[in-house]
């Protein structure tokens, strides 16, 4: 178990330029952007990671990536806990999201992914956001004591919500409006 805490200007860690590799076990927190942005068609397995108090988000999925993040926790970031656009699609499931002070994930600009067995919890805003073109596989996700909405879909978002815990949100447990096409199954 080691402790990143650079302080730096960037990210805690940066994984880029078709790279790949194994996150396992780290506490990674207050760094100024992201905790861990991963971008241009790079692989890397981020998992049992503590990934807190960044300035902004704790993980970023950008521009055509894959890999995974799994058995995370993302407590307390600056805006989310998760973001993914740009043709990302990363595996996320089995983490928790919590206190973030935006939403726990944010899927904008055609970001994809399968997104699944993961826990939103007690986000400052909604607990998840789709928009602009991004269409995951949103499922078997526990979405819980958002401030708004449970899932938001706005702005032409999409994508597939299936089999999903959706309870206690302040607003609405799934708003889809300006656009959006969700498909929503048992």
């Amino acid at each position: 178990d080691t402790e990143a805490e650079p302080r730096g200007l960037g990210s805690g860690v940066y994984v880029r330029e078709n790279a790949s590799g194994v996150i396992d076990g780290n506490d990674i927190h207050h760094n100024a952007d992201t905790g861990v942005k991963v971008e241009n068609f790079s692989n890397p397995v981020v998992t049992d990671c503590h990934i807190h108090d960044q300035g902004m988000n704790g993980g970023y999925a950008t521009t055509e990536c894959t890999g995974s993040f799994s058995h995370c926790r993302f407590i307390a970031n600056g805006s989310t806990g998760m973001k993914i656009d740009l043709k990302a699609c990363p595996n996320v499931f089995e983490n928790l999201f919590e206190h973030n002070k935006a939403v726990g994930l944010l899927a904008l600009d055609g970001g994809l992914g399968e997104i699944y067995k993961n826990t939103f919890n007690k986000n400052h805003s909604s607990q998840v956001v789709i928009i602009t073109e991004a269409d995951p596989n949103f499922y078997s996700n526990t979405v819980t004591s958002g401030l708004k909405s449970g899932i938001a879909c706005q702005e032409a978002g999409k994508g597939t919500l299936r089999d999903n815990d959706i309870t206690d949100n302040c607003l609405y447990g799934i708003e889809v409006d300006t656009g959006s096409t969700v498909m929503i199954k048992e």
